[in-house]
């Protein structure tokens, strides 16, 4: 038999969504060159770069281009943290 006993809680997605909205990482896919666009004002944030196996190849803060050329082409994730919106990791191709 099927339950009735449903609670409406509300949306679900729309915060994450927000979060993905701030944080702007072009070109994508890149030949080495990165632009991030970090649309909170006034906040302190961190980049961190990784390899598809979590290796971590950048740790910077408050930047807002990122040089990956000396970097092999393949897969990459970068990280934007903050202590307003924690953390969003967006996935970038680097083409060689």
């Amino acid at each position: 038999m099927y339950s009735t006993n449903y609670a409406y809680t509300g949306p679900t997605a729309v915060a994450s969504v927000e979060k993905d909205n701030t944080i702007k990482i072009f070109p994508n896919p890149t030949s080495g060159m990165l632009k991030i666009n970090y649309a909170v004002n006034g906040t302190d944030y961190e980049i961190v770069i990784a390899d598809a196996v979590g290796n971590i190849l950048l740790k910077e803060k408050n930047i807002s281009t990122v040089d990956l050329s000396n970097y092999a082409g393949g897969v990459y994730y970068v990280t934007v943290k903050n202590s307003v919106l924690g953390a969003v990791t967006k996935k970038i191709s680097l083409l060689k």
